[in-house]
């Protein structure tokens, strides 16, 4: 690529040497023009690697006099597109260093914007990867999802998870309700109600220990280890079930299982607590139900997404 002064109306950095391949661009909010080599944007970009396809004649789109308008497309946006597309290092743009925070998604956001209009796989699954580590608020995440067809677990199950489990309805703003369509807020929302009611019933209807079992030797006084477990149950667990500001993450079986062991039963016997624990881990009895909504959610919305996503898993192959 060639780097001559050209006039005012052109662009200092994207002004190619002439040749057969070359073709000029307009933004639609600059007077700026882009003399690039197609043949060289064909290599990341279906859209361009069509162009070339076109015979070119004496009037067609292309030239200084008559460039190939970009409409929706800013200035700074096709800048960041041919960066990518020349292998320039964002860093060298000052514009880009001084970029923080939600600048620096809006920067991100737009390239893969360009990169599914230009039908660029490179450019989406590049923006992709770094979008991920940005901090995004998980309604972001899955609106991104949605829009960019991107069924990975960074993208979906976490962010639905999230929203189900942490996030309060009180807490989701009008952005938030924007980024991930009424539709989508309207089943987090039913599973969030439903999550709610699985609380209350485990909360008030322990798995615990059967009340009769003549084929348990070692309990003489097993209606004492009912009344412990149930008492304790009631008094500790449920609290933490059911707790207005920091409830227990009833989707972590690990976490769910370590509470019960970690908790003292006075007067229950070692073996009946024993036998207490193992059930509740073989039965799931703190997570089956309420990880059955999050997955029917979840498949829900990769569903919607449909068929042929720009990502499937969290790898990022190249092209």
């Amino acid at each position: 690529m060639s780097f001559e002064q050209p006039p005012s109306s052109q662009h200092p950095r994207f002004w190619d040497s002439p040749n057969p391949a070359t073709l000029v661009f307009k933004a639609q909010d600059s007077e700026c023009l882009f003399r690039q080599n197609v043949e060289h944007l064909a290599k990341h970009s279906q859209v361009f690697k069509d162009l070339l396809a076109f015979p070119q004649g004496e009037n067609s789109e292309g030239t200084s006099a008559n460039p190939i308008m970009l409409p929706g497309i800013s200035e700074h946006s096709f800048e960041q597109f041919l960066a990518w597309c020349h292998h320039l290092p964002w860093q060298d743009d000052s514009s880009i260093i001084a970029a923080a925070g939600d600048e620096r998604v809006d920067q991100l956001l737009s390239l893969l914007h360009l990169g599914d209009m230009f039908l660029s796989r490179g450019i989406m699954l590049w923006s992709i990867d770094r979008l991920q580590i940005m901090g995004l608020h998980p309604a972001q995440l899955l609106g991104i999802a949605l829009k960019y067809r991107i069924r990975s677990t960074e993208w979906i199950d976490r962010p639905v998870k999230a929203l189900i489990v942490s996030t309060p309805i009180s807490n989701i703003t009008p952005q938030h309700l924007d980024w991930m369509t009424p539709r989508v807020f309207l089943l987090v929302a039913k599973a969030k109600e439903a999550i709610q009611k699985e609380r209350c019933l485990l909360a008030a209807r322990p798995m615990l220990l059967p009340m009769d079992d003549p084929l348990r030797p070692f309990c003489a006084d097993h209606k004492t280890c009912i009344r412990s477990a149930c008492e304790t149950w009631a008094l500790v667990i449920a609290s933490k079930i059911l707790h207005p500001v920091n409830p227990l993450n009833i989707l972590d079986a690990t976490l769910c299982n370590e509470l019960l062991r970690s908790t003292p039963f006075p007067r229950m016997k070692p073996e009946c607590f024993k036998e207490m624990c193992g059930r509740m881990e073989m039965k799931q009895g703190f997570t089956r139900h309420a990880a059955g909504l999050v997955d029917g959610v979840i498949q829900v919305i990769k569903d919607y997404i449909g068929l042929n996503p720009i990502l499937e898993n969290n790898s990022i192959p190249t092209d």
